[in-house]
């Protein structure tokens, strides 16, 4: 072997190798975004009959939001069944289901990083739990919920005043308050127009009932009943009149 054609034998660079392995590998990985996050908000929210509410559902999300999937779904305080409110999809609004129908929207044009929705002419029907369902496609680590618990009030309805029993001296009355609709359950009150109650009476605070005993004639007179709940007020009269005793005349013994 001619010496002078000798070369020291060189290794491969394989530094280089592994940097075209790792290029390689991260162009061909996904992107990995961060999941959808469902801001908490305010969790319980309490209306009267009537009013308008916004359920909000604000969220944050690391892609763009042209795959953004939207749904709000409704349990009722008083059925297990799920209704689906509203959704949002492709650009596309589905309208809302019978119940909510021409009452529910979307707060602001979709899409946007808020899926928050309004109820006009709130029923005590719409009391219950809703939830905000949020998925972007380009979120690889999945969606977010956000749930809303929506309490609807009632105020009582004017309430009918009625007496029980035979209005004599001595005798014993009931006297009765009932609201046929409020949310929650009424509370009842009684108590005399200029007066306060007769001693010995009994008044029951949740059936609406005040017991007269041993009537005289300072129980005559008006008495006022007061129908509450957390949504408002109501009031009914009756007035207690008690006959007068016929003048006893002695007769003329001469």
């Amino acid at each position: 072997m001619d010496v002078r054609s000798w070369r020291p034998r060189t290794r491969p660079d394989t530094s280089c190798t592994f940097l075209r392995l790792l290029l390689s590998l991260f162009v061909a990985l996904p992107v990995l975004v961060a999941a959808v996050e469902v801001a908490e908000g305010q969790q319980d929210i309490v209306i009267t009959q009537g009013q308008s509410v916004g359920l909000l559902c604000d969220f944050t999300t690391s892609a763009s939001l042209g795959n953004l999937y939207v749904m709000w779904t409704f349990q009722p305080s008083t059925a297990n069944n799920v209704i689906q409110v509203i959704s949002y999809m492709n650009g596309q609004i589905t309208p809302a289901s019978v119940e909510f129908a021409g009452r529910v929207g979307f707060l602001a044009p979709m899409p946007k990083l808020s899926a928050s929705i309004f109820i006009n002419r709130s029923t005590v029907d719409d009391a219950g739990t809703y939830n905000c369902l949020v998925n972007n496609i380009a979120d690889s680590s999945g969606g977010g919920t956000g749930v809303r618990r929506l309490s609807v009030l009632v105020p009582p309805t004017p309430p009918a005043c009625t007496l029980h029993g035979l209005v004599l001296p001595g005798a014993n009355v009931t006297l009765t308050c009932n609201s046929a609709e409020g949310v929650p359950p009424p509370v009842y009150s009684w108590h005399g127009l200029t007066k306060t109650l007769p001693k010995f009476s009994i008044l029951d605070r949740r059936r609406g009932t005040l017991l007269l005993r041993n009537l005289s004639a300072s129980a005559a007179g008006k008495y006022i009943c007061s129908s509450l709940n957390q949504a408002g007020k109501s009031n009914c009269t009756i007035t207690i009149t008690l006959p007068q005793r016929e003048a006893y005349t002695m007769p003329n013994l001469c």
